[in-house]
């Protein structure tokens, strides 16, 4: 156009700008939520026709894969929207024309992608797919699915329940060819397996008392526990070996289908033995895995008979050495007291200042630090490195509340039998 106009105007600069988009109609009709004309321009698509059509009625009843575009001359294109969104096929959402009439049917089928894809899903069937198709619109393969076969099937009968297998070479179907890569038929399903163990991923963690502390790879079924504790460095000099605890994910070992069948029972329905179970399970926060690291690493050697496999997820602790006991609750001088080895809780105790005035005595618990677990102070063996005691107190208001409380109804009952005698004097002086 510019060279046309120079041919009339010489020797003039010509400039030309377009302004704005010519815009025009196109009729949205089938399964959206409003059937009418909506004006776009050519650079839209079937997309944004729709959208302005209220979008898709129902969005499993209304197809986004089958869509036609009717064109003027006659000629149908079918869009797909969920080719396009998954794999980026701007081609599947065709540019629109003056004239357009877009129409969503209703979808009239479905086939099953599963596996080893990137988006498995169940999608509205297209006459004429393949299974590498399917594939492709699934967002391809995923990294470690197993290349040596794919598994279609497929019904026998569009009444009946049973069906047919095919087991086909999933690479040559993926590098072109076409007679083992069939076509799909309505309620097909397409199962891409996976590599069994592929780049296993499985790590622990080391934390505490070591030189390196952090999470480090570990193959299962081959790392052992010392293996780790060399990774990360070895201990400190304030580890303490004989307290170092090895935490196990609760679900490694599978589930527990005592512990699942009594989560569904009455507690009234249990028998004493189920209760305690039940009690002690509730109570369970992440089991440990029990091995004697003070004999697994005597005299700096390691004992094969306590180095045991390490499971993905599993955490090690390592503590610090703490040779002191901690007080807590009812003491005159709660607080950190040093450890002597072979002494009892009231020693300790009595190094705190002794009880207060409204300590509970008779309901002192030990928390142990390395069984972790809470025993009766009286029932318990000597106090060791790192234990905890806890000394319950009373209310010290709790005297002074019956003592009010006391004083309360008294004071009413008086009250009642003054409003009595007040009464009855009243009806006899009458």
């Amino acid at each position: 156009m510019k060279t046309e106009i120079t041919k009339v105007y010489v020797n003039t600069d010509v400039s030309i700008n377009l302004l704005a988009i010519r815009t025009f109609k196109v009729n949205v009709t089938g399964l959206t939520r409003l059937n009418q004309s909506v004006i776009v321009s050519s650079v839209d698509r079937v997309s944004e026709a729709i959208r302005q059509a209220g979008g898709f009625a129902d969005s499993l009843k209304s197809s986004q894969r089958n869509i036609q575009l009717r064109r003027k001359d006659g000629t149908i294109v079918r869009a797909d929207l969920i080719r396009r969104n998954n794999i980026g096929n701007v081609d599947c959402d065709p540019s629109l024309s003056n004239g357009d009439v877009i129409y969503v049917p209703p979808v009239m089928a479905w086939v099953g992608v599963y596996g080893g894809v990137n988006i498995p899903a169940v999608y509205e069937y297209v006459q004429g797919e393949r299974i590498s198709d399917l594939i492709e619109l699934s967002g391809g393969l995923e990294f470690g699915a197993d290349l040596r076969e794919v598994e279609l099937v497929r019904f026998k009968s569009d009444t009946g329940r049973a069906t047919l297998s095919y087991i086909l070479p999933l690479k040559e179907i993926m590098n072109g060819d076409t007679v083992k890569d069939m076509r799909i038929l309505p309620d097909d399903r397409i199962f891409v397996k996976k590599q069994s163990l592929f780049h296993p991923k499985a790590t622990m963690a080391i934390f505490g008392e070591v030189k390196h502390p952090g999470t480090y790879p570990i193959i299962e079924g081959k790392t052992l526990i010392t293996e780790v504790i060399a990774a990360a460095g070895g201990f400190t000099g304030f580890a303490s070996i004989e307290r170092i605890q090895l935490y196990r994910d609760k679900y490694a070992e599978g589930s527990d289908k005592e512990f699942e069948r009594l989560k569904l029972t009455p507690i009234q329905d249990m028998n004493e033995i189920e209760k305690a179970y039940f009690k002690a399970k509730t109570r369970e926060t992440f089991p440990t895995v029990q091995t004697d690291f003070k004999k697994l690493l005597a005299n700096g050697k390691v004992d094969p008979n306590y180095d045991i496999l390490v499971k993905h997820n599993d955490s090690l602790y390592v503590p610090s050495i703490k040779k002191t006991v901690t007080i807590v609750g009812g003491a005159l001088f709660p607080g950190i007291v040093d450890w002597e080895p072979n002494r009892n809780y009231k020693y300790y105790i009595q190094k705190a200042g002794g009880y207060k005035e409204y300590a509970k005595r008779g309901d002192v618990k030990i928390i142990k630090a390395l069984a972790q677990r809470w025993e009766d102070a009286d029932n318990s063996d000597a106090v060791e490195d790192g234990d905890v005691i806890f000394i319950p107190e009373r209310d010290p208001r709790d005297g002074w509340k019956i003592f009010r409380d006391t004083l309360s109804v008294v004071g009413q009952l008086a009250a009642i039998t003054s409003t009595i005698i007040l009464v009855y004097f009243t009806i006899k002086n009458n």
